[in-house]
């Protein structure tokens, strides 16, 4: 337990370097991950509210946790394809725990999450939800859930990714395609009829479990909680069971 609580500690900090050096020439520097967020929730919110015949304060307001979210998963997973071949020099030269690499990682797009979360919260003072102190603790909860899921996951897909290339390519297409049948876009309710489309998707729930306080809709919230929770108790097992068998062959398939 100590080593790894070490190693998430070294990761942080690794992190965090790991943002500064990206953007050290730049003007701006972080500021445009809130830029590009802003830019494109504005846009799209514009365009789809017209298609969707929705309400504008409540689609926005709806639309940019869930890109916001959806941005998060995914840049966690696309940098865990490659991750420890990016890092071969460090994994063959020194003995150093996977897991730093992995933290490393996740809270590179830790960072990036925070900087758009900062847009969201000007979009909170336009849209104007109704929401309170208890609904922004149970979506942390959630957040806190998922953040252990792509902890997990992220050291499978880069192993697996490792072990077998091509695989590489079909997480990537599956990640494209997953994001036009999870509700990050479009609202559930224009799938009246079909909500099996969304439902056992456990990407929907992923994201719902952090969504579903800030749109009132706490109902949801706990069956999205459940399947999450048994999801990271899964992945965590799975993680466990493949890094004891396969971990020390990591420097032989770099």
């Amino acid at each position: 337990m100590k080593s790894m609580l070490d190693a998430i500690a070294s990761g942080w900090v690794l992190g965090g370097l790991d943002l500064k050096i990206r953007y050290r020439r730049s003007i701006l520097g972080p500021i445009w991950i809130s830029i590009s967020y802003l830019v494109t929730v504005c846009f799209l919110s514009i365009v789809w509210t017209k298609v969707f015949n929705q309400n504008i304060k409540n689609f926005i307001w709806y639309f940019s946790i869930g890109l916001l979210v959806w941005n998060y998963i995914v840049n966690v997973i696309s940098s865990s394809y490659m991750l420890f071949t990016d890092t071969a020099g460090i994994l063959l030269n020194y003995n150093i725990d996977k897991d730093v690499i992995i933290t490393r990682n996740i809270v590179r797009e830790l960072y990036v999450f925070i900087h758009a979360l900062v847009v969201l919260i000007l979009i909170f003072f336009y849209a104007e939800p109704n929401i309170h102190s208890k609904d922004i603790v149970l979506s942390f909860l959630g957040f806190v859930l998922v953040t252990v899921i792509l902890f997990n996951l992220s050291y499978l897909i880069s192993i697996l990714v490792l072990r077998y290339r091509d695989l590489k390519e079909v997480f990537a297409t599956s990640i494209n395609l997953l994001y036009y049948v999870t509700p990050i876009l479009w609202p559930i309710e224009s799938l009246k009829g079909s909500e099996y489309i969304y439902l056992y998707n456990p990407f929907y729930h992923i994201v719902n479990v952090i969504r579903a306080p800030l749109m009132n809709a706490g109902e949801f919230w706990l069956e999205s909680f459940v399947i999450c929770f048994l999801i990271m108790v899964f992945v965590y097992f799975v993680r466990r069971y493949v890094k004891s068998k396969y971990d020390h062959y990591v420097a032989l398939w770099i």
